[in-house]
């Protein structure tokens, strides 16, 4: 547990560093302006719901570092789950899906780099080898697709029922591209799926 504690205290560090960095003053616009506008994005969106779910273990897991023991609840690791399939579908969407078509120099520099890669892994170390607790039913993957299902019914709307002229959003990751939004959101509800599959198989079995 004391394992488990450390990663979730990289994690919560990690998680700060990078998206203060957001808050800054920069292209004419307020500090607030640049965060607010940074939450438009899953990757932000993913890691701060990692960072507040990490943020709680490690209060939960604190009394470990002095011998005790400490039982983690099913609902605290529920969290969990739901917080690393996130990050997960940031980080695989980003190596399979947006490296290729913007560059993974671009996407893996500064703070992009524990964003999109380094948080992600300590998520799923954390949950899938170090968290200690009770396994969950196959049926709870299903639970997996909640933070992507919720982000694309919002992206749907912003970018295809809205759309930018009207005050939306820009297409800034490319699955409506010619039209084929459709597509996209089968793909990546099919991937996140398979993604809370893997991530609760593994935990169940360690």
């Amino acid at each position: 547990m004391k394992a488990a504690f450390f990663c979730n205290l990289a994690v919560v560090i990690g998680t700060f560093l990078s998206v203060q960095v957001y808050f800054r003053a920069r292209d004419g616009k307020t500090g607030p302006q640049n965060g607010l506008h940074a939450f438009r994005y899953f990757t932000t969106l993913s890691n701060v719901f990692a960072g507040i779910t990490s943020l709680i273990l490690l209060i939960r897991e604190r009394p470990a570092l002095s011998g005790q023991t400490v039982t983690l609840t099913d609902g605290i690791l529920f969290l969990k789950f739901l917080s690393t399939t996130a990050v997960m579908v940031t980080l695989l969407t980003v190596l399979f899906f947006l490296g290729p078509s913007m560059g993974y120099g671009f996407l893996l520099a500064r703070e992009g780099l524990y964003l999109h890669l380094i948080g992600p892994l300590l998520c799923f170390a954390g949950f899938c080898f170090l968290e200690k607790g009770a396994g969950f039913p196959k049926a709870a993957a299903f639970a997996g697709l909640l933070p992507t299902a919720l982000y694309g019914a919002v992206y749907l709307y912003q970018v295809v029922l809205k759309g930018e002229e009207r005050g939306g959003w820009e297409d800034f990751y490319g699955f409506n591209k010619g039209g084929k939004w459709p597509v996209s959101i089968a793909a990546m509800l099919t991937g996140t799926l398979l993604i809370a599959l893997v991530v609760l198989s593994i935990h169940n079995h360690v």
